[in-house]
């Protein structure tokens, strides 16, 4: 089901039927990977996101969304992975929780490549931390790349 949902995603003629029928949003969900970017109140994130969905809409591969750390629990059903910015500097514990509670990988990104907002170069990161291969035997899905 998944491999014909993939094809389907990728078919431009079907996206624009899908997008007529009211079905576009339904696919996306189950072809793309989520990936929420977690700032402390979800204003510089959303500037981001938007640029960020937009660089790789052609692909289908990911979904970006932004969120506030108080917007955090309960948990999003469907998360991927999470990346949080640079200025959410949490503790041990509370990154512990947070992924005890999605079930996936995180990754932080650097406070510079953040700074200057450059979409390509974080979309660039954010594959590189997703596409790494997962280890054995650690807390729900996905052990945290950090």
């Amino acid at each position: 089901m998944n491999e014909a949902l993939t094809e389907l995603a990728t078919d431009e003629a079907w996206l624009k039927r899908l997008r007529r029928a009211g079905c576009y949003e339904d696919i996306k969900a189950h072809v793309m990977k989520r990936v929420p970017i977690c700032c402390s109140g979800g204003i510089t994130s959303k500037i981001l996101v938007r640029r960020l969905n937009i660089l790789q809409e052609q692909s289908q591969e990911y979904y970006f969304e932004s969120v506030s750390e108080a917007f955090l629990f309960p948990a999003k059903e469907g998360i991927d992975f999470i990346l949080f910015a640079p200025q959410l500097a949490l503790d041990e514990k509370r990154r512990a929780d947070i992924l005890q509670e999605y079930q996936c990988a995180s990754g932080q990104i650097p406070d510079d490549m953040y700074s200057r907002m450059d979409e390509k170069e974080i979309l660039h990161y954010a594959k590189s931390l997703i596409g790494q291969p997962m280890a054995q035997g650690g807390e729900g899905r996905r052990p945290s790349v950090l």
